[in-house]
């Protein structure tokens, strides 16, 4: 995931017990590292949020910073089978 600005969110997601054991939560500065190679590769504006299986392959994405913590529940919940 990148973006400074979810990341409240994205710490508060990462201690709820329905997420904490299954997906590893992970905020990175958008300009630093392989963060610009990782935002060109998801097809990300300049930021945002991504989901990726364990061998990286995208699940969901949404750029900038307007991610709702609805939405983005419903991806991981989806990403981990539950119904919708």
């Amino acid at each position: 995931m990148f973006c400074k600005k979810v990341e409240p969110m994205v710490h508060g997601l990462a201690k709820q017990d329905e997420f904490s054991e299954r997906i590893e939560f992970v905020v990175e500065d958008y300009q630093k590292g392989d963060s610009p190679e990782r935002i060109a590769k998801y097809g990300l504006e300049r930021h945002g949020m991504i989901l990726t299986d364990r061998g990286g392959n995208l699940v969901w994405s949404e750029s900038g910073h307007k991610q709702q913590r609805e939405t983005v529940v419903a991806a991981l919940r989806e990403a981990l089978g539950a119904p919708k």
